[in-house]
């Protein structure tokens, strides 16, 4: 009775490497598959971060961390500001946070 490795030796190399090049295949396509559905499952489908998602069908203007009178246009109402986080205080008996970006001080309780 001849092992496994004694008939792999007698198989073909082209055969070996259909094989091979099959099963690589197969497993990429399933990890692809795999990625999909986590991805979905997380919500990072639609193209834009889940953490920026409002619930609803609203429009949120995105404006430049700059632009203070595009800024200042928009008080009182949602808007995303792009801009780097220069600072970060945390005043844990107010519950208070405050955002320190490069023009703006965000307040966050």
């Amino acid at each position: 009775m001849k092992g496994w490795f004694d008939r792999l030796r007698e198989m073909d190399i082209i055969k070996l490497r259909i094989i091979v090049f099959s099963s690589l295949v197969i497993s990429f396509l399933l990890a692809l598959l795999l990625l999909r559905i986590g991805a979905k499952r997380l919500g990072l489908t639609g193209g834009e971060m889940p953490l920026l998602r409002l619930s609803g069908k609203e429009q949120v203007e995105i404006v430049k961390g700059r632009d203070i009178d595009a800024i200042n246009k928009h008080l009182g109402k949602d808007i995303v500001i792009q801009d780097r986080v220069k600072e970060v205080k945390v005043y844990p008996g107010e519950d208070l946070w405050v955002l320190k970006l490069t023009y703006v001080s965000i307040p966050w309780s």
